[in-house]
């Protein structure tokens, strides 16, 4: 499913919270589209939503997508960790050869990151 950005957000927190209550697992990756100096912006556009409808398609419903900046797209993956977030992005992507350039990035949880210090980072 595809939202708006603060939807997504909105929806990451639900699942964050859903996760530290029952332990399910997700996880949040970074799609981004490659780009060389001569595309213009609605070049990269173009091929961004192509790729939103490719996604769309082949990924669960459950999976939610939302455009991040002019390059890239967050997605939200229920019910799984990074490993199988790999495989099953390598598995959407590869029916396409249009896809074999995009790049994929997890991007840790914010309860996984380390807490805020406030010894390390000095005083208010």
């Amino acid at each position: 499913m595809y939202c708006e950005l603060d939807v997504f957000m909105s929806i990451y927190k639900h699942e964050s919270r859903k996760a530290e209550r029952t332990g399910e697992r997700f996880c949040v990756c970074a799609v981004t589209v490659p780009t060389s100096v001569d595309d213009s912006y609605s070049m990269i556009d173009k091929r961004l939503n192509r790729l939103k409808y490719h996604l769309m398609k082949h990924l669960r419903k459950s999976d939610i997508l939302t455009r991040w900046n002019k390059r890239q797209m967050l997605l939200l993956l229920p019910g799984i960790e990074e490993p199988d977030m790999r495989m099953v992005m390598k598995r959407v992507l590869d029916m396409d050869a249009a896809y074999s350039e995009v790049k994929i990035d997890a991007i840790p949880l914010l309860e996984e990151r380390r807490p805020y210090n406030r010894k390390n980072y000095g005083r208010y």
